[in-house]
């Protein structure tokens, strides 16, 4: 096994000595926690490629990160309320998510303890708010990956958006992706990585004597 599913049988385990899983629950919980990892990949490869200086494909996967993060919110939710008791023909059936109404629920949860605002701007994460609430995310994705034609010929990929815009939103989607974790310790793990993420791009910006 990997060192990720080590990882989420720990998880199991710690949540059933908790009392906060038992019984058939444990099999929902694994498979949430292994979405969850899954998820968490694609934000890691969001941020080495903004490391190697890709930001267009950066912005897409945290984009890509984002929108799943919102759909495991719902899962989770669903996971958490389920009865351990309950027989397989009786417990909550997964239903069709709208993905930007569910990602707009998370992040606005994820708002409530102030810690985005203070380390991405409350002045961004408000614009963030409006891109979302109009249905503009995936434009931006799409532009992020695709050339298009245009009047005065293809769009180019690596033009639809800036390093530093690239860098709001991988740390926006490492926040928010670290807000739905539920298992112990596992919220502080998810955070230092963006932490670390964070303090790379504020160093390298200043090498390069970009002012943030």
């Amino acid at each position: 096994q990997t060192p990720e599913h080590h990882r989420s049988n720990a998880t199991v385990t710690r949540l059933r000595d908790v009392g906060l899983t038992s019984g058939p629950t444990d099999v929902a919980v694994a498979q949430w926690l292994e979405l969850f990892e899954s998820t968490e990949h694609l934000w890691d490869a969001s941020a080495q490629l903004w490391r190697g200086g890709f930001s267009a494909p950066a912005t897409a996967l945290a984009i890509v990160t984002l929108q799943e993060t919102g759909k495991l919110a719902t899962e989770g939710l669903r996971v958490a309320t389920a009865r351990p008791d309950d027989p397989p023909q009786r417990r909550q059936r997964a239903q069709p998510v709208d993905p930007d109404q569910a990602l707009l629920v998370v992040v606005h949860t994820a708002l409530a303890d102030g810690r985005i605002n203070r380390h991405l701007g409350t002045v961004q994460v408000n614009e963030f708010l409006g891109v979302l609430e109009r249905g503009e995310l995936d434009g931006i994705r799409h532009a992020c990956l695709h050339a298009e034609p245009g009047a005065g010929g293809p769009s180019v990929p690596r033009d639809a958006v800036t390093r530093e815009h690239a860098a709001w939103l991988v740390a926006l989607a490492g926040e928010v992706l670290a807000d739905i974790q539920f298992a112990p310790g596992e919220w502080g793990r998810v955070l230092t990585k963006v932490d670390a993420f964070e303090q790379a791009r504020k160093r390298r910006e200043r090498r390069r004597g970009i002012s943030l």
